[in-house]
């Protein structure tokens, strides 16, 4: 059985906590595969996409910048659709999104047996905290990473199987792609900088002590004409690698 130490701070371990490189993977990895003896938790994982409406001029503004609204819109549709398309072949059946805007937009683009709750909070860090407090054990998944696979959501959810566990899924740009949590108060969250350029190590660093942490693998997520470029060429099949090419060109 695997033994496991939670994490209790990176500083005592003297890991680089700047940005979320290949090595301060492995470092983290070090720090959270001993330890603890792991008890089972096999109730259902909730999944929790965390969304905006796909509404020109009020989704991607940064990619608006190059591509126009309309057509940043579209890609931010298209990569619901991706991201709903992987959920659909992973085979898990408990399914919320917590969205922001019109919520006709966002029932357009996800599928049916989605939850839909808006997001009435005032500031990101009480919306986020919101919605990983739905349920005991979730995966949240953030929208703007549509090449996400079943294998990576299945080993979120297959580390989520333990009480007081947490799956981050950091990017490259120093955000998140998800945060899975299992019997963890989300409200550390309200400590963090939601602007800051190293969020993920901020997550990983507020998280209370004693809990078993899993850093996943790196994405890069679509936020510029650059991103959006590089995962249309690098992942053809996606639906929003069609939108993206038909918009660049």
């Amino acid at each position: 059985m695997l033994q496991a130490r939670p994490h209790t701070g990176l500083n005592r371990y003297r890991i680089r906590t700047t940005v979320t490189t290949d090595a301060y993977r492995r470092g983290l990895a070090r720090i959270t595969e001993r330890g603890y003896t792991r008890r089972m938790d096999l109730s259902p994982c909730h999944i929790v996409l965390f969304a905006r409406a796909p509404v020109p001029g009020r989704t991607k503004t940064r990619l608006a910048r190059d591509l126009g609204d309309v057509a940043a819109a579209r890609v931010a549709a298209a990569m619901l659709n991706d991201i709903c398309a992987t959920l659909r072949s992973s085979g898990l059946s408990n399914k919320t999104c917590c969205y922001e805007g019109d919520r006709r937009a966002i029932v357009a683009h996800v599928d049916a047996d989605f939850e839909l709750r808006k997001q009435t909070q005032a500031t990101l860090s009480a919306r986020l905290i919101s919605a990983l407090s739905l349920k005991r054990k979730l995966l949240l998944l953030l929208a703007d990473v549509p090449q996400v696979s079943v294998p990576m959501i299945n080993e979120a959810v297959t580390h989520l199987q333990s009480p007081k566990t947490a799956y981050i899924g950091p990017v490259e740009d120093g955000g998140v792609w998800c945060v899975g949590l299992n019997d963890v108060d989300p409200s550390f969250l309200d400590k963090i900088d939601m602007a800051s350029k190293t969020f993920a190590v901020d997550v990983i660093r507020a998280l209370p002590n004693g809990v078993y942490t899993k850093l996943g693998q790196r994405l890069r997520d679509i936020d510029t004409v650059g991103d959006a470029r590089a995962i249309a060429e690098t992942y053809p099949s996606l639906k929003a690698a069609t939108i993206i090419a038909n918009a660049i060109t």
